[in-house]
């Protein structure tokens, strides 16, 4: 009986079944297969089987039908029985089988029982036997009705015991063949084969595996001692020799391992064992062994070890967990991190190291993250074991088994505690007055911008208030700046005692702050809080027997009333407080009518703006940036200026905020992307020395969903090479969508075009986000470079900013460099490149294309040819 199934189980329970059944007294013998194809081979091989028990779907949906038809067709086999099974029936239906294929029986899996296969076995023997008989009727045809009845029972008789011994015969045979056959594909797998050495003759007998092993010929069945032993490393030859020696001595066996060296020079590790044949009289006759080649092993066992060694010497914190959560593992840098003995960690849950400084929703985004398979990647707060905290840069990993089921997680972390500490003091010098730690303009814009959402969602008035001190600069002029600046502290403290919870003091720079009350029920309140303002600031301060008085004026500005933008609220605001410190100082004024005059000029300008573009009026001028190492120009920033035909040449500070509020900032962007690259293209085509061309871009223009598609089609269209175009962009897009915003700069870092990120230090972006855009070049705001010489904060914020943006691969360029005082500092600091009237200021075309720098060997020889 032939059984082919691909489940072990099933070989199992059927051998099982019909370990005991017996057809006419004589007991079944099995043979194996676990494809198709076995079963062709052995049904070619076996012939005279019996009964083959056959799988439908094994290594192809129709294997087993294939083998059917193989059997009667090829083989022409028509007297084995065939019981076909299947554990899908929907997919071969009975009917169909059976009328299709000559089988005796087609059977379910599922409801395949012990009692219903003995009851097929029992039709196909019988069936087996009758067309057995029916054969050798048919055969022995005319000469049988010849002989003596009287003989042909013998006969009979005689032929079946023939049968039968050949049948024992041929299955012993296929057994025998079927075990040599699997022990060589096991000894092939398991690359070990087995030799006998015969001490007498000392010849060799292998398998084949160790012809393979040891890469020699096939043709000859004996190899000599020699020639296994000049496989041998020159330095195991000795040992090798002396244990064989050693073996036949003692007659004991061995088990040891060396080197081999085949004839390409490869080198194979092999696990020798042996032992010894013993005659009769005692002596050693032959050496049974087996060579084993585990050099996979060997190089698997060595990676395995160095990879232990990097993970307990690398430098991050590596913990291991299986996957409840339970750590199994931790190198030295985590305990470092975390402060606790390994002993403290394992078999204990990363809980132990949470600070309750994240929410629930944190903890429960990172279990689905790396319960679903996925890599978790965020910055963890945790608390080392002496209770402080740290910031861990933490990475999980699943891991996944061969199914793909989760088996443990593997996280590793670096201590970024530092790093994040130096961000939040940049942050906070960025968004902070350093003389009296409130809020600056900066953050004092945003503060409002978030305020104005708020009270228009809940239909509150806002009031922005613009202070300014009266007389201070006498004061400051007389007394000294230490004064000043003590003066000032303490106004500051005044104005925040003054204030509620929710509102903002601001210090804009020197002796302007603005204040933002919140939440305001009516407009009668705001004139009480600016009275009680001015009554604080007018009470007198006593400095070492002066006694200063100091007074402020203050404009006033509501929202809605007088503007929906922060800017435009502290623009309205501002203004009012210059009529207020015109008329009579020491007092407030609302934003009125008396200034509608402003708003009417704003909304000309406006006019004229809409249809400046049509009319040409837009002039593109150029400002040169001076590499600082080469002093060569390597680009110009192309600024747009607009050409009134009545107001003449009109700055772009009173332009390009209209231009942004009504959305003419996408078509006049557009145009002057275009010009900046035919300008461009044009000088090179008359040979000039190619620069690059840096232009702004809007972040109305940087949220356009075609933005990157326009920059590509302009780079076509005018037939300049995207690595001669550079992109400004404010820290602005980087507060919302990150991941958009990421995707686009990465678009077009891919087009070749530069990116810079454009007034650094005045916005909203960190370090952390600058270092995963694509950005290679951070312009250092001009507000930073105007006191750098004397004022230690901004040398601070200067020095820090160019430190961070070399440390993650940017260059930097300072913006408004004035004087060759902070040229000196910002070249010392090892800023890369400058810009700014030292320099040159904006010109148009012709003129900022025509100056000569190349020629001067540096910055200094350049700035005295220029009398600067």
């Amino acid at each position: 009986m032939v059984i082919i199934d691909d489940d072990q189980d099933i070989h199992d329970v059927s051998q099982l079944v019909l370990n005991d059944f017996t057809f006419k007294e004589r007991k079944i013998h099995f043979i194996h297969g676990y494809s198709g194809k076995e079963a062709r081979e052995m049904m070619a091989l076996h012939p005279d089987a019996a009964v083959l028990l056959l799988d439908v779907v094994m290594e192809s949906d129709t294997a087993g039908l294939e083998t059917v038809r193989y059997i009667r067709e090829e083989l022409q086999n028509r007297t084995v029985r065939i019981i076909l099974r299947t554990g899908q029936p929907g997919q071969a239906p009975e009917h169909k089988i059976v009328r299709l294929y000559d089988i005796n029986d087609y059977l379910e899996k599922s409801k395949l029982t012990s009692q219903y296969l003995e009851t097929a076995m029992i039709t196909s023997l019988r069936s087996y036997d009758d067309i057995c008989t029916i054969n050798q009727l048919s055969t022995n045809n005319d000469n049988l009705e010849s002989l003596v009845k009287a003989r042909t029972q013998d006969l009979i008789e005689v032929n079946d015991q023939l049968q039968q011994q050949m049948v024992i015969k041929n299955q012993s045979l296929a057994a025998l063949q079927c075990s040599e056959d699997r022990l060589a594909e096991a000894q092939r797998i398991a690359k070990i084969g087995h030799f006998e050495w015969s001490i007498t003759n000392d010849s060799v007998s292998c398998s084949e595996q160790i012809y393979r092993i040891l890469q020699l010929p096939q043709g000859k069945r004996f190899i000599l001692q020699e020639d296994f032993i000049a496989k041998l490393a020159i330095e195991d030859q000795n040992y090798v020799l002396d244990i064989l020696k050693q073996t036949i001595r003692e007659q004991k066996p061995y088990d040891i391992e060396h080197h081999l060296v085949l004839d390409n020079g490869t080198v194979l590790f092999i696990r020798h064992q042996g032992d010894v044949s013993i005659s009769p009289d005692g002596q050693v006759i032959n050496i049974v062994g087996t060579l084993q080649d585990i050099t996979e092993r060997r190089n698997a066992e060595l990676e395995m070890r160095k990879l232990a060694t990097a993970i307990e010497q690398i430098a991050d914190g590596i913990m291991i967990t299986n996957k409840e959560g339970i750590i199994e593992y931790v190198n030295p840098a985590m305990c470092q991190m975390t402060g606790y003995a390994k002993e403290e960690l394992i078999n204990r849950t990363p809980r132990i190291l949470k600070s309750d400084k994240q929410s629930y929703r944190f903890y429960h985004r990172l279990w689905k993250t790396i319960q679903r398979g996925s890599i978790f990647n965020e910055i963890i707060i945790n608390r080392h074991k002496s209770g402080r905290l740290y910031y861990e840069e933490k990475t999980i990993t699943p891991q996944l088994n061969s199914l793909g089921e989760i088996t443990s997680y593997i996280s590793s972390g670096k201590d970024i505690t530092d790093r994040i500490e130096a961000q939040e003091n940049l942050y906070h010098l960025a968004h902070h007055d350093s003389l009296t730690g409130l809020p600056n303009r900066v953050l004092f814009l945003d503060r409002l911008e978030q305020a104005i959402k708020t009270a228009h969602w809940r239909n509150r008035i806002l009031a922005v208030l613009f202070l300014d001190l009266d007389r201070f600069k006498i004061i400051n002029d007389s007394l000294g700046h230490h004064v000043g600046d003590l003066l000032l502290n303490e106004m500051a403290q005044r104005l925040s005692d003054c204030m509620r919870d929710d509102d903002t003091v601001a210090r804009f720079g020197g002796d302007e702050f603005a204040i933002m009350l919140n939440d305001i029920a009516a407009v009668d309140d705001i004139a009480a809080i600016a009275q009680k303002i001015l009554s604080s600031l007018s009470e007198v301060y006593l400095y070492e027997g002066f006694e200063l008085f100091i007074t402020a004026s203050i404009g006033i500005s509501l929202y809605p009333d007088h503007g929906i933008t922060a800017q435009l609220l502290l623009k309205n605001a501002d203004a009012a407080m210059y009529l207020a410190k015109g008329s009579s100082r020491n007092s407030f004024r609302f934003y009125t009518s008396e200034i509608e005059q402003v708003t009417l000029n704003r909304l000309t300008l406006e006019s004229g703006l809409r249809r400046a573009l049509e009319r040409d009026e837009f002039k593109l001028y150029y400002q040169p940036q001076l590499s600082l190492t080469s002093c060569k120009i390597e680009a110009y920033e192309a600024l747009l200026r607009w050409q009134h035909p009545e107001h003449g040449l009109i700055s772009p500070d009173s332009f390009i905020p209209l231009l942004e509020e009504t959305g003419m900032i996408i078509p006049v962007g557009h145009w002057v992307l275009q010009t900046a690259c035919q300008q461009e293209k044009a000088n090179q085509s008359a040979g000039k020395v190619a620069k690059k061309v840096a232009v702004n871009i809007s972040i109305h223009q940087f949220k356009e969903k075609n933005f990157v598609e326009m920059v590509h089609e302009i780079l076509i269209k005018t037939g300049l090479e995207a690595k001669y175009l550079e992109l400004e962009v404010t820290e602005g897009i980087l507060i919302d969508n990150i991941a958009e915003t990421a995707e686009k700069l990465h678009e077009l870092h891919n087009l070749g075009v530069s990116l810079s990120i454009d007034d650094f230090g005045t916005g909203y972006s960190s370090m952390n986000y600058l270092r995963r855009m694509p950005f290679d070049l951070l312009k250092i705001d001009r507000s930073f470079i105007t006191d750098v010489t004397t004022n230690k904060d901004d040398r601070a914020i200067a020095s820090a900013i160019i430190t961070l943006a070399h440390s993650i691969g940017l260059n930097v360029i300072a913006e408004g460099v004035e004087t060759t005082e902070q040229l000196s500092f910002l070249d010392e600091l090892g800023c890369d490149s400058i810009q700014g009237y030292l320099c040159s200021p904006p010109l148009p075309a012709d003129q900022a294309f025509e100056i000569k720098v190349d020629q001067y060997k540096n910055w200094k020889n350049y700035l005295r040819h220029c009398n600067r």
